[in-house]
């Protein structure tokens, strides 16, 4: 099987086994977890994004329900509230692209999560609860790291692509109060306006690279 076929063949698969999940009773707790570290990658963007515009990280609170907070000081604070829908398209890609193509690498990068777990865990939980969490997270993620490359790329592979289905699933509800505060900052557009050009970005990223590894 060529590279370009195998893509397609992984993707749709992943796609498919992502909207059947939904369908089916037991399928919504088997999609847990990974829609729960879509919540992790979405706090994670805004952290990261903090830090990198000069800003600090005062805490992460990863939620039961799926929800998240993030509290930060300082940093741009539109690049800040824009980190964590857009930050966690990005990283969706990042990861897919990770499991698709780069191999025995893909092992550096779920060992990367790792490290972003623990460091949530250890130096920005919220709770108690919140420590549990990213403790599982990260107990569960080193266990597959553990595992032979084939899996670890799977496993990235279909990690990747429900961040994306559900980070443009979830454009109307998931950024809601992000968009908010991000129209209060910059209140050239209404929400709604700035709904759409984040789906378009993260759409766009998502669209480029695909087109990128099919041309590979």
């Amino acid at each position: 099987m060529n590279k370009r076929l195998k893509t397609l063949v992984a993707l749709a698969l992943c796609v498919a086994a992502y909207f059947f999940l939904q369908l089916i009773p037991f399928g919504s707790t088997i999609l847990y977890p990974f829609q729960l570290l879509v919540t992790v990658l979405h706090e994670f963007g805004h952290a990261l994004e903090a830090i990198i515009t000069g800003g600090s990280v005062e805490r992460v609170q990863i939620n039961a329900n799926g929800s998240g907070v993030t509290y930060t000081a300082g940093g741009w604070r539109p690049i800040v509230i824009a980190g964590g829908y857009i930050g966690s398209g990005l990283f969706g890609n990042i990861i897919m692209r990770a499991g698709l193509r780069y191999g025995s690498w893909s092992k550096y990068l779920l060992n990367g999560l790792l490290v972003g777990l623990v460091t949530i865990a250890t130096f920005w939980s919220g709770s108690l609860s919140n420590t549990i969490i990213c403790c599982l997270f990260a107990s569960s993620i080193y266990w597959i790291s553990t595992k032979n490359d084939e899996f670890i790329a799977w496993f990235l592979v279909f990690v990747g692509m429900v961040s994306i289905l559900h980070v443009i699933q979830d454009f109307r509800v998931g950024p809601a109060s992000d968009l908010a505060q991000f129209t209060h900052e910059i209140p050239i557009m209404t929400r709604a306006m700035w709904m759409y050009v984040w789906l378009a970005l993260v759409v766009f990223m998502s669209w480029r690279n695909v087109k990128s590894l099919l041309s590979e």
